[in-house]
């Protein structure tokens, strides 16, 4: 924990420059906001380097990181955590862990639309309903264009 004295206010570990542009940045400051994201987006870089997103790219686990940048640059509280740069860290690795979880949930997608063989039983007058129109009332074309 930070040293604090009698005119400054406990910084946890942060620098008094960073605390200072943290501040402008929850104030709303856009430019404030803009400098963190390019101090931090190395740091975002590194982290995705290490995961991998099930149907995306890597730019697409770093644009989750990112997210995950702004929403610690917009909720940190210097009286609850330590340092900006591990409250930072945990905040896109956790954003970046959820983007890959949902993903993961979306892979099985397919097997949650499937068309039973049923369906293909005869109807009541005995015909065999035709593929194409039990994939139509099962909605299957209209999720799957």
């Amino acid at each position: 924990m930070g040293k604090q004295t009698e005119n400054r206010p406990e910084t946890n570990g942060t620098g008094e420059e960073e605390m200072t542009l943290l501040l402008r940045c929850q104030e709303g400051d856009n430019e404030a906001t803009e400098e963190m994201l390019n101090r931090y987006k190395n740091m975002v870089r590194s982290k995705a380097t290490a995961l991998y997103l099930v149907g995306a790219d890597k730019e697409d686990l770093i644009q989750e990181g990112m997210i995950g940048l702004f929403k610690a640059i917009r909720e940190y509280d210097p009286e609850r955590n330590d340092s900006f740069a591990a409250f930072a860290g945990l905040c896109v690795t956790r954003q970046m862990y959820s983007a890959i979880k949902y993903s993961n949930t979306k892979k099985n997608q397919p097997l949650n639309n499937y068309v039973s063989f049923d369906s293909f039983e005869g109807n009541e007058d005995g015909e065999t309903a035709g593929g194409a129109s039990v994939l139509e009332e099962s909605g299957y074309w209209s999720q799957n264009p």
